[in-house]
């Protein structure tokens, strides 16, 4: 069952001239709140929760007027059945191996399997799209890959891009032995 949940990113931090010591950043103005949004979609929001006191609002009433601008955040996460085989092509699938180009109609901007920060890998993948993403690994402990997605176009939006998520895992561990026979 999808469950509203607020995103959250990082917090920003300033570094002082010779970098020992940090501070909060200031929070963002609403025009670079628009073009972080425009440029990188709902996934690059900031948390106004860490710092209510310089937006000088309620954070709940920040939050809804956000919702009312950019869409709910639903969530919701699938367990799918995976042998040991399937969770280990999953865990080494590479962007290259993903077919897809739109997510639940809209253009995917990025597909990642290492982690843009330091290059490691995610061990699966990452599928985001303007209102949308979803991501899938293998369990560590059960025969299951584990998908997760998040719309912020609402219920209906959010079963389509795990509809769509599910296929492309299944097409992606079904076309990997066959890569795997031919080399």
């Amino acid at each position: 069952m999808p469950v509203a949940s607020p995103h959250t990113a990082p917090a920003a931090v300033d570094a002082s001239a010779n970098g020992s010591a940090a501070k909060p950043a200031e929070g963002l103005s609403s025009e670079e709140a628009r073009r972080l949004y425009e440029q990188f979609g709902p996934n690059s929001m900031p948390d106004t929760s860490s710092h209510p006191a310089r937006m000088g609002r309620d954070p709940g009433e920040i939050y809804r007027e956000l919702t009312r601008e950019f869409g709910e955040p639903l969530y919701d996460r699938v367990d799918a059945p995976a042998t040991p085989d399937q969770k280990e092509l999953l865990a080494k699938l590479s962007a290259q191996q993903v077919k897809l180009t739109e997510l639940a109609g809209e253009k995917i901007q990025t597909v990642l399997t290492h982690a843009p920060g330091n290059g490691a890998p995610i061990g699966g993948l990452k599928v985001v799209a303007q209102s949308g993403w979803f991501a899938a690994r293998p369990s560590g402990t059960e025969d299951i890959y584990k998908l997760y997605a998040e719309s912020f176009r609402g219920a209906d939006h959010l079963r389509r891009i795990l509809e769509e998520a599910q296929a492309t895992v299944n097409d992606a561990l079904t076309a990997a032995p066959e890569a795997k026979e031919k080399s």
